[in-house]
Formats: C-alpha cells, structure tokens, sequence
C-alpha cells in the first residue's frame, strides 16, 4: 500500500512539473508569436523589412555628384552626396547631413599630384567641416570651418612654411616702432 501511494506521489509530481513548463509566466501566447496565423508572420516580417530599406535610404543612401555644380548645388540644399573632384589634386566630398544651423561635410585628400612633396602629409587624411546652411563655397577653401587630422596636416605645412619664409628672410624683416 505504502509503495502504490508512494509511486501515484511521484506520478503527480510529473504531472505538475510538465504542467509547469508549458507555463508562458504571464505572458500571452501572441507576444511569443506562438499561434500566429502565417498572414499575421509574413506581415510582421514585410513591415520589417520595409523598415530596414527606408532606414537605409533614409540614414546610408548617398547619391553621387559628377560636377562641381551639383556640389554646390547639393551643399546649399544640405543634401546627401558623394563628389570626388579630379584635377591636378583629388579630393572626395561626401555630404553626410545637417545641423541645426550647419551642413556637415567630410573631406578627404585622395591623390595631391599639384604638390608632391606634400602628398606624404595629406593623402589619405580627412577633416570633417561644418559649413554654414545657405552658403556655398568648397569646403577646404575655409579651414576654420573643419576639424580632423586633414586640417592639422594643413596647419602644420603653414607653419613650416612660415618659418622657413621668416628664417629665410630674417636680415630683412625690420623692428616696428612702438606707437605710444
């Protein structure tokens, strides 16, 4: 007798226990996704999806620019592009969005075949520049507006050649009278 009590015992605890693990602990069985109905899934995964392309087009999209012009155009509108410029020297734009007050623009110092002795220091830096919404100029024409190790490379190639130009011609630079 003891042994038949003893062996139900154990089957209720089975029992409970298989009762205890389809238990969902509060939650539905619609915010599992379990019995959903194949429209409901294959809508779900559509709005994703959906949601995935337009966060592309909205935040990674570039359009690309092939003159100058559209630049200009594109910086004056605050408008995603990329722009490369091949002349002697080749820099790539690429603007990437705005401010509240700025257009944001990055730089970068592709080939620099006008000065080659320069190459080493630019190529490959970029700065990133914060030109003022309605107004249009090329965004490296106006430093003061930028930041990054393209701009530091920039300062420093003035500085040097700013000492070399004043080392150069020291016997000639002569000494201001003070104005009292």
């Amino acid at each position: 007798m003891v042994e038949r009590e003893l062996v139900e015992g154990i089957k209720g605890v089975g029992e409970i226990a298989a009762k205890g693990a389809k238990r969902t602990f509060g939650i539905s069985k619609k915010a599992l996704g379990i019995g959903l109905s194949k429209r409901t899934k294959l809508i779900v995964i559509f709005v994703l999806i959906a949601l995935l392309v337009a966060c592309y087009f909205l935040f990674l999209f570039r359009q690309s620019c092939n003159t100058q012009d559209c630049f200009l155009e594109s910086l004056w509108k605050c408008k995603r592009i990329d722009y490369t410029s091949v002349t002697n020297d080749t820099w790539r734009y690429s603007i990437l969005g705005q401010t509240l007050t700025d257009c944001k623009v990055e730089v970068e110092a592709v080939k620099i075949g006008s000065q080659p002795d320069l190459a080493k220091y630019f190529e490959g830096k970029k700065m990133t520049c914060y030109v003022p919404k309605a107004t249009v100029f090329m965004p490296e024409s106006k430093i003061e507006y930028c930041h990054g190790l393209l701009k530091e490379e920039i300062q420093d190639q003035v500085i040097r050649k700013m000492h070399l130009y004043i080392v150069e011609n020291l016997g000639q630079i002569q000494e201001i009278p003070k104005v009292v």
